[in-house]
């Protein structure tokens, strides 16, 4: 099973508008980063300048997807993994 980290990067100081990210890890490997922002939330992938960015009510919808077709996300992951 891989080994997972997440690493919090926090804003220098607390402002109103400062996100914070999360450097995503598989296997000292880097999937992504995650910001988290007031507005939503924005996925970079590894080696990407733009990132996904959503809408909290966009996030939402996307994750109530995942939940209701999780079986067909299993296998299309499972895929994914078998190369």
């Amino acid at each position: 099973m891989a080994k997972h980290t997440v690493t919090i990067i926090q804003p220098a100081r607390t402002t109103l508008h400062s996100d914070y990210t999360m450097e995503i890890k598989s296997d000292d490997a880097i999937l992504g980063k995650l910001s988290i922002s007031k507005g939503g939330v924005d996925w970079f992938p590894k080696h990407s300048k733009k990132p996904w960015a959503l809408t909290w009510e966009e996030f939402a919808v996307l994750l109530d997807a995942y939940c209701r077709d999780r079986p067909s996300v299993k296998a299309f992951i499972k895929n994914l993994r078998k190369g």
